[in-house]
């Protein structure tokens, strides 16, 4: 009987954090390539400066090549 209240209330809980999610998601899609970066970050730089706007023109690392692979430990 209680692992059954358990499911219950996780389907509930997934049903809000899903309904929440695609109403986000649907007003955002057309910001994307404005104030959006096109994976969804925001461009502008934060307040204080720490984190610089995206230009959309970072380099990459050095001795990276297209389709190399890429490991960080």
């Amino acid at each position: 009987m209680m692992k059954q209240k358990i499911q219950v209330l996780g389907a509930v809980f997934l049903s809000i954090q899903m309904a929440f999610s695609m109403a986000a998601g649907a007003g955002d899609a057309d910001r994307l390539g404005k104030d959006l970066t096109p994976v969804g970050g925001e461009k502008a730089a934060n307040k204080d400066g720490s984190i610089p706007a995206w230009t959309g023109t970072e380099a990459p690392l050095p001795g990276w090549k297209q389709g190399k692979k890429r490991v960080d430990f």
